[in-house]
């Protein structure tokens, strides 16, 4: 779980916990939800805002992709807050100064929905106004050494639910202040390019990318 995690100042609106309860009536995953506050740092100093946590079972949380079911249960639901996903032995514990706003009371599952998410990916073909893009993108961002992009897929079951282009920002050494991924993704908006997600680091082992900017010495993929 986050760190920073306290007793929340606000609940949400009757409406939203009613179209909450209803969809985890509905499923088979989420076994607990508790509302809390989230206390972090922000780029004016220390602020707060309130986070939905739902905990599935801990053997679910080990084995399964729990960002594409956080991005799933988005893709299905107007949640309130920002939404984290953990093993419900973690979030059990949050009992102590948190809200419960819903929890499973009986056992049977068969008949509910299994949420069955999945990422997939696949290398795109690197356009020319892609490859431009990109470049002009970063380049108020010396940092940056590399990018590359990958197709990336959400599947419910065997329905693809969305895809996006991901975007893959790799630096050398520590990342400068401030935000590189926000400055890449809103540079790349502003020249035209939409539904790009950009993500800070390598893309995971087995992904499959295109490289669309590589710095002078940088291999290309």
């Amino acid at each position: 779980m986050r760190d920073g995690l306290e007793a929340p100042t606000e609940l949400p609106s009757a409406d939203e916990l009613a179209r909450l309860r209803a969809f985890l009536d509905g499923q088979a995953r989420i076994d607990l939800a508790v509302w809390v506050r989230h206390r972090h740092d922000g780029p004016q100093g220390m602020t707060h805002d309130h986070h939905l946590v739902l905990g599935v079972a801990n053997e679910d949380a080990a084995g399964s992709d729990l960002w594409a079911l956080e991005c799933g249960i988005g893709s299905e639901v107007s949640l309130p807050g920002w939404l984290d996903i953990g093993p419900v032995s973690e979030v059990e514990a949050l009992r102590s100064f948190g809200v419960v706003v819903w929890e499973r009371r009986e056992s049977p599952r068969s008949r509910l929905d299994p949420l069955e998410f999945r990422f997939t990916h696949d290398a795109p073909t690197a356009t020319p106004e892609l490859v431009r893009a990109a470049t002009v993108a970063v380049e108020a961002v010396p940092w940056v050494r590399r990018v590359e992009i990958s197709n990336e897929r959400l599947w419910k079951g065997a329905r693809e639910v969305w895809l996006h282009e991901r975007l893959f920002v790799v630096g050398e050494g520590l990342p400068p202040r401030g935000d590189p991924v926000r400055a890449v993704s809103g540079a790349m908006k502003a020249l035209g390019v939409r539904n790009v997600a950009v993500s800070l680091g390598a893309a995971p082992e087995g992904t499959p990318t295109t490289t669309v900017f590589a710095a002078p010495g940088e291999a290309r993929a």
